[in-house]
C-alpha cells in the first residue's frame, strides 16, 4: 500500500557555480553525497540537483515540510550499476517508521535545464 508519494523539480542552474554549490552541500548533503557529486566531473550540477530534488521528493511524501526533517537524515546513494536509492537517518527514519514504511521507491531523471526526481513510500 502506498503511504506517500512525492516529487520534485529542480533548476540545474542553481548548482552551477561550484562556490555556492559547495556552500549548500556542505548545509543539505551528507559527506558521501557531496563525494559522489564531486566525481561527476562536468556533470556535478545535475547530480546536485538530482540529489536535491530527491530528497524535497521525500519530504513531500513524508508530508512534511523543509526544516521538519533535516535533509542531511535523507541520503541519496548508488548501486555500483548508477541506480539510485535513499538511506533514512534520524529524523527522517523515524517518520518512516510511524508511517509503517518498509519500502522506498526513488526515481531520478535530469534532462536540458532541470533536474526531477519521484519517491513513492511503500507499507505492508
Amino acid at each position: 500500500m502506498i503511504v506517500g508519494l512525492g516529487v520534485d523539480l529542480a533548476p540545474i542552474s542553481a548548482f552551477q557555480d561550484e562556490q555556492r554549490r559547495n556552500r549548500f552541500a556542505a548545509r543539505c548533503f551528507t559527506a558521501d553525497e557531496q563525494e559522489y557529486a564531486a566525481s561527476r566531473g562536468v556533470a556535478a550540477a545535475q547530480s546536485a540537483a538530482a540529489i536535491f530534488a530527491a530528497k524535497e521528493s521525500t519530504l513531500k511524501a513524508f508530508s512534511v515540510g523543509i526544516g521538519d526533517i533535516p535533509l542531511t537524515d535523507i541520503e541519496v546513494t548508488h548501486a555500483a550499476s548508477g541506480a539510485p536509492s535513499l538511506s533514512l537517518h534520524g529524523a527522517a527514519a523515524r517518520r518512516a517508521e510511524s508511517l509503517g514504511v518498509a519500502r522506498l521507491h526513488l526515481s531520478i531523471t535530469h534532462q536540458g535545464e532541470y533536474a526531477a526526481a519521484v519517491v513513492i513510500l511503500e507499507a505492508d
